[in-house]
């Protein structure tokens, strides 16, 4: 199957979406991080925009896991 950007899906990777209950943290964390990454854009401050990018998807990356971790979690606790 055929992706956006001409990519192919491979395996059994499905792309993900977070559902309601999967953050219940939700997303309000990161406009912080966001709003660092344009300032630094803004000022010119390539590296850092690079730095504060950085930052930006480790957590993002962090929350996906933690999403699927509860999603597993209520799966498991539904089949219980």
């Amino acid at each position: 199957m055929a992706l956006r950007g001409g990519r192919q899906r491979r395996g059994r990777h499905r792309p993900f979406r977070a559902a309601p209950g999967d953050n219940p943290e939700g997303q309000r964390h990161s406009l912080p991080l966001h709003r660092e990454v344009a300032e630094k854009i803004a000022a010119g401050d390539g590296s850092g925009a690079q730095q504060a990018l950085l930052v930006l998807i480790d957590n993002a990356e962090e929350d996906v896991r933690r999403s699927v971790e509860n999603r597993n979690r209520r799966r498991k606790e539904q089949r219980s």
